[in-house]
């Protein structure tokens, strides 16, 4: 529903072309009885976008008896397969019932016509928004628009739903400044290519629904997406967000655009903000975030220890010797000694840090989010100190089988965690994996993030 976006991906994918693919419908025309179309919206991939009065709403003297309605192409016909599978996803959509998502009433035909009906919006698409600002949000608009994407799809993944087409022209921005995220499933239902989004070179289908542009190294080799595949797509509109350009300047990510992003300066963002986005760019699975609810926590993780360590002077006492070690190596400060909310926090953390490891492998990237932030709140706490060296156990036993784009990306999760870089288990793997000169590379690359992130 966001014009712009839709008719400037018409242009590019050949609107010409398709104009023969439409139904017979047009402004003025009445589907099903009852949504009669006033004016078009847009045009994109799956169909046409139209505005349109509901007349039972309006007899009914609904004070906002408008809906958008989607007419799909009527190449669809010749695929009975996708519209039941179209039909499946639009139900999956229907009971997404959440703030940040667009809400879908109806999928349904009338005679040849095969429609969907949905909130309608007023504002725009962050396509539109990220070309209106070339050099990137400022971050009091930047951070929230983030947090209330990672949102609509943590509450999508929490219900396993993967949006399979995660991008700037599938999110929309309303005049209320509220992030409504569309299209959940459907490109991946969808028999046709979805056009490239953004300018891209890459002229090649939707990759497992996906637009090339936006998708992970997993799905460009062919893999099914999964929530992990969205949270990679979100760390793209992110960037995009903070720097008004696409990090990979709309082609297949590879470890130069990476090495790129991971030296773009983000000045807007946090040292633990950066980690996390920096961690959804992992080119190995294993290494990113496993949904989107896990990337949300440990966006979020900086917020939330600043809160409790305004909470008491205590508090702020303890983390200000964050940096120092014990005399016998243990904790600077007894457990004790901290503030009430501090001790809580952090057995609320070690508690999820246990439960992620019981997931084995599905949960390791949860539980480093954990321990680590256990890790922060109570250096050097013996707790906090095995759950870490646990997970760094599970990830280096992970990559005997792992190519060597991904044994580089671990290790740098490993390296760049403040108590792992000097775990002897780390560097022994990484040298007997990847040899001493890469491992002192990584290494490097890490101090030099530090280096930028304390400016």
């Amino acid at each position: 529903m966001a014009s712009d976006d839709v008719t400037s991906v018409a242009v590019r994918a050949g609107s010409a072309e398709r104009a023969a693919e439409r139904t017979s419908v047009d402004i003025g025309s009445v589907v099903r009885g009852r949504f009669e179309l006033e004016s078009m919206i847009g045009e994109g991939g799956m169909g046409v976008v139209y505005r349109a009065v509901d007349r039972l709403h309006k007899e009914m003297q609904d004070r906002d008896p408008y809906v958008a309605i989607k007419i799909l192409n009527s190449n669809l016909k010749s695929h009975p397969s996708a519209l039941i599978a179209l039909q499946r996803e639009t139900r999956k959509a229907q009971l997404l019932a959440h703030e940040n998502i667009i809400n879908v009433h109806t999928f349904d035909r009338d005679g040849s016509i095969v429609y969907m009906t949905m909130e309608l919006l007023d504002g725009k698409s962050l396509r539109t928004l990220v070309e209106e600002n070339n050099a990137g949000l400022p971050a009091s608009e930047a951070i929230p628009m983030i947090r209330s994407m990672a949102k609509a799809l943590a509450y999508a993944h929490d219900n396993e739903i993967v949006h399979a087409d995660f991008k700037p022209g599938n999110v929309f921005l309303t005049r209320k400044k509220q992030i409504k995220v569309l299209d959940f499933g459907l490109a991946r239902a969808t028999p046709t290519a979805a056009a490239p989004e953004g300018g891209s070179v890459l002229e090649s289908p939707a990759l497992g629904g996906m637009t090339p542009a936006y998708a992970s190294p997993e799905v460009f080799d062919g893999k099914e997406p999964t929530p992990s595949d969205d949270v990679f797509a979100l760390a793209i509109v992110a960037f995009e967000l903070l720097t008004g350009r696409h990090p990979f300047d709309y082609e297949r990510p590879d470890a130069a655009g990476l090495e790129t992003v991971k030296n773009t300066a983000l000045p807007a963002l946090s040292r633990l903000q950066r980690k996390a986005l920096l961690r959804a760019f992992g080119v190995a699975k294993v290494a990113r975030h496993k949904n989107a609810g896990e990337f949300l926590r440990e966006f979020d993780r900086a917020s939330r220890i600043k809160r409790t360590a305004l909470a008491t002077a205590a508090a702020a006492i303890a983390i200000a010797a964050l940096l120092f070690w014990g005399p016998d190596g243990g904790p600077a400060i007894p457990f004790e000694a901290l503030a009430p909310e501090v001790r809580a926090q952090f057995e609320r953390a070690v508690t999820e840090g246990q439960t992620a490891l019981s997931f084995g492998t599905a949960g390791i990237n949860e539980a480093l989010v954990y321990f680590s932030n256990a890790y922060d709140l109570h250096p050097n706490n013996p707790r906090a100190v095995q759950g870490l060296e646990t997970v760094a156990d599970r990830f280096l036993a992970s990559l005997q089988d792992a190519d060597a784009v991904g044994r580089t990306q671990v290790f740098g999760l490993l390296y760049c965690n403040d108590y792992l870089s000097r775990y002897p288990a780390v560097a022994t793997t990484c040298e007997r994996l990847l040899g001493q000169t890469e491992c002192a590379a990584i290494v490097a690359g890490c101090q030099a993030q530090a280096t930028e992130r304390a400016r």
